[in-house]
């Protein structure tokens, strides 16, 4: 519990940063955002880490925002059906994210052929970094590392593990098994929605052991055993071993995959509606004369600089060439939200 309310100064953080990022620049006399209630899109099912933290968020950023703020899940798909549905939504700063970013919206990209980039989310800033261990039900057999490799290695395709798809966790799941010179049907492999639904298949020794991250699994402190930490050193959190360490014996290593970089995000081209007669809320549409928000052909471009340029543009010249009274504002992914 120790280490889920050192969260809280973190969610206060990322409350104040939305704030000061959607209000800041705004014309004299504009109404200013926010106006009306927020929802926070999480790509995977409730009870995970990434849930509870933008549940946590919320609670903080209703208070500071003094709207409703709601959070919508939509899991599927390694997390690509809901960092797609957020991308869809109109870019009006009234739905952000919550998203381990590393490493789910570069696997939707690179395995499983997500038409987004990088460049489409704005990263308001990296919430929550976790790492990863292996672990198994404490009433399991598996006192150590080595009796469980043992256990996989003598009883093939019968010890099984849950993975949450492109996660850090499988990731790192599959790197083991490649080292050890064995094949992923040496393995029983249940996969699971989200981190919640795997940690609690864990607790309740639905699966033998599962690569999790470490601090998303305080809430099952009580029923799980630490086998094996990817870390370089041991961690005071949990009293497991270095996993390289343990795997001298076999005379191999694994890569130390980084743990979950759970962040909060915009979309990377957004625009709010100043009061303006006749003129319909904005969203991102193709460049061209009835673009809302000439700049937002920028967005695209391939050039950092040139990104940058078209938003101090936009910030400095408020109304000059825009139709009605929009202001346009945009940010890389490469960049700070209170930046805009």
């Amino acid at each position: 519990m120790k280490y889920m309310l050192k969260r809280i100064p973190l969610l206060l953080l990322g409350a104040t940063l939305v704030t000061a990022g959607f209000t800041q620049g705004a014309p004299a006399g504009a109404d200013e955002w926010p106006t009306k209630p927020i929802r926070i899109v999480v790509p995977f099912k409730p009870g995970g880490s990434v849930d509870r933290m933008a549940r946590g968020l919320a609670s903080f950023m209703t208070y500071e925002l003094n709207v409703p703020i709601t959070v919508l899940n939509k899991p599927g798909a390694g997390g690509q059906l809901g960092h797609t549905y957020f991308l869809q939504q109109p870019n009006d700063g009234y739905t952000l994210l919550v998203t381990p970013a590393i490493p789910y919206i570069g696997n939707n990209i690179l395995i499983t052929g997500a038409k987004f980039s990088m460049d489409d989310f704005a990263f308001v800033n990296t919430q929550w970094s976790d790492w990863t261990m292996v672990a198994t039900q404490k009433d399991k057999p598996y006192k150590t590392f080595g009796s469980l490799i043992d256990a996989i290695k003598k009883n093939p395709g019968k010890i099984s593990t849950g993975v949450t798809f492109s996660s850090s966790g499988h990731l790192s799941t599959m790197a083991l098994l490649s080292a050890l010179g064995l094949k992923p049907d040496a393995l029983r492999i249940v996969t699971y929605g989200g981190g919640g639904p795997l940690r609690s298949a864990l607790a309740g020794g639905q699966i033998d052991f599962a690569v999790v991250q470490a601090e998303g699994s305080e809430v099952i402190r009580d029923n799980i055993r630490p086998l094996a930490a990817f870390l370089k050193k041991k961690n005071k959190m949990w009293d497991a071993p270095p996993i390289n360490e343990l795997l001298k014996p076999y005379g191999v290593k694994v890569p130390l995959i980084t743990g979950s970089q759970r962040v909060l995000a915009a979309s990377a081209c957004s625009w709010v509606q100043l009061p303006a007669p006749g003129k319909a809320p904005g969203r991102r549409t193709s460049s061209g004369p009835d673009d809302p928000c000439p700049w937002t052909v920028n967005c695209r471009s391939p050039s950092p600089s040139a990104r940058r340029s078209s938003t101090n543009s936009a910030r400095s010249s408020a109304g000059m060439g825009n139709p009605g009274t929009w202001r346009c504002r945009h940010q890389s992914a490469k960049s700070l939200i209170s930046d805009w």
